[in-house]
């Protein structure tokens, strides 16, 4: 049995459109919308450095897509967890950094505090569509192993 013909369960199927979506999808939206904002602000800066900022959203688009078509590839299409137990170590480390940030680090003002507490829950909703997709994946490998016995 390849990865090409692996069944899922209802369940299953569910978390990884789930996982498809607001990992995948919902990331790159977020991501062009944010280098098309740089992109403008740059573009009305009227300075010199306008230029070296639409290089850096550019460039950011194309890092953010490849990990996204990289993580897309190993997690989703080849049912792989070895990317995403990275992906749950980095990302509980780095939630625990915002967390932390929370309180260490002054808040600028109520529009500061709301673009905190979104992107702490952002990052939480992530890690956790990552864990069940991990499961997912793992249960799948564990199948695909006692189906070659």
């Amino acid at each position: 049995m390849n990865e090409s013909n692996i069944q899922f369960d209802e369940l299953q199927q569910k978390v990884r459109s789930r996982w498809l979506f607001w990992v995948i999808k919902f990331t790159w939206v977020l991501t062009v919308i944010s280098s098309l904002i740089l992109a403008a602000a740059a573009f009305l800066a009227e300075e010199e450095i306008s230029y070296e900022l639409v290089a850096l959203s550019v460039l950011g688009l194309i890092l953010v897509s490849g990990y996204l078509y990289g993580l897309y590839r190993c997690a989703y299409v080849k049912p792989g967890i070895k990317l995403l137990l990275f992906i749950l170590i980095a990302g509980g480390i780095s939630i625990a950094m915002n967390f932390i940030n929370l309180f260490a680090v002054p808040i600028g003002g109520a529009v500061d505090a709301v673009l905190r507490g979104l992107d702490f829950v952002y990052e939480g909703w992530i890690f956790y569509l990552n864990y069940l997709l991990r499961k997912v994946n793992k249960s799948v490998q564990n199948q695909i192993v006692k189906e070659i016995k």
